[in-house]
């Protein structure tokens, strides 16, 4: 009877500390990215806004062609938004090919690598149901 008993608690134990590292989501946790292009793309983002250059950014996923990804953010990302006075964040797509090649040359980096710009805020990210689909 001992043995089980220790054996019940240390199974609850386990549950417990289980569940507990799990990442707890507030609001809107996950962000899906749809690549619909041939490309293989990197996703920054930045709360700079209206500075939409990409000295400031974050990156976010690297994916290649065609492929869906989640952008998990444990603190929720209408909570990233926020962090903006304006409450937009700018996302960005690069080409990854292009990324790679011009590392280091900074002003074509910020000018010419950029696909596409983002410009979004909780109420567009709402009315697309928290995906972004490229291009």
């Amino acid at each position: 009877m001992k043995n089980f008993f220790v054996i019940s608690v240390s199974l609850l134990m386990i549950l417990l500390l289980s569940n507990s590292c799990k990442p707890t989501y507030n609001e809107i946790g996950v962000i899906t990215v749809l690549n619909k292009t041939g490309e293989n793309i990197n996703m920054f983002y930045s709360t700079d806004y209206p500075d939409t250059t990409l000295k400031n950014s974050f990156s976010v996923c690297s994916m290649s062609f065609p492929d869906t990804i989640s952008l998990a953010y444990d603190k929720g990302w209408k909570g990233r938004f926020n962090e903006n006075a304006l409450g937009v964040l700018i996302f960005f797509v690069v080409n990854r090919d292009s990324l790679i090649k011009y590392q280091g040359d900074e002003q074509y980096h910020q000018e010419q690598i950029v696909r596409r710009k983002y410009l979004l805020t909780v109420d567009s990210m709402e009315k697309n149901n928290w995906t972004i689909v490229y291009p």
